[in-house]
């Protein structure tokens, strides 16, 4: 039996790696390429922090593969999530990669509000994949992590999401593609 496997690989510290005449970008999409992932439809995600290094990736580079722009919660990000900047940013990638607490207003008790930022980051074309679930760390407002990761999906309407327990989140997938 055959199967597609993704990946979902981040460019770390680019900053860092250019300052030691390392081109981290550069080798990954080679290492991609030759494993078969160098196109639109590969299963492959690459993510970055780093808006320049991932525009970079696309423009300079020419990569096709999906791109996500991950985003935190700090100051440096504001610039990111405003409606200009979010059309800046799927001019180069496909995804925002924020920490789904930045998709939901701030509460401790359900049922969850989406935060301005789902509804505009959909209008710039842009799918989200936030990060990261953790059953060991869930919020005030989740009552376990398989009804997190729901709602999630099914409340929010979020793409993906990139969580430590992959297998709950396949069964929680799956189990809403059946309709159950």
């Amino acid at each position: 039996m055959r199967r597609t496997i993704g990946i979902y690989p981040e460019i770390k510290h680019p900053r860092f790696h250019h300052e030691h005449g390392i081109d981290l970008a550069g080798k990954l999409l080679a290492v991609l390429a030759a494993h078969g992932y160098s196109n639109a439809g590969s299963a492959a995600y690459v993510q970055c922090f780093d808006a320049d290094e991932l525009r970079r990736v696309r423009e300079d580079l020419g990569s096709r593969l999906q791109l996500v722009q991950l985003v935190g919660e700090e100051p440096e990000y504001a610039p990111l999530l405003t409606a200009e900047g979010l059309a800046r940013v799927a001019r180069y990638a496909d995804a925002l990669g924020p920490s789904y607490k930045q998709l939901v207003s701030p509460t401790d008790v359900p049922p969850l509000r989406k935060s301005p930022l789902v509804d505009a980051a959909k209008r710039a074309g842009l799918k989200l994949h936030p990060y990261t679930f953790r059953r060991d760390e869930l919020p005030a407002f989740a009552t376990d992590f398989e009804a997190l990761v729901l709602a999630f999906f099914t409340e929010i309407g979020v793409d993906g999401l990139f969580c430590d327990q992959p297998d709950i989140a396949a069964r929680v997938r799956d189990r809403m593609a059946r309709g159950g």
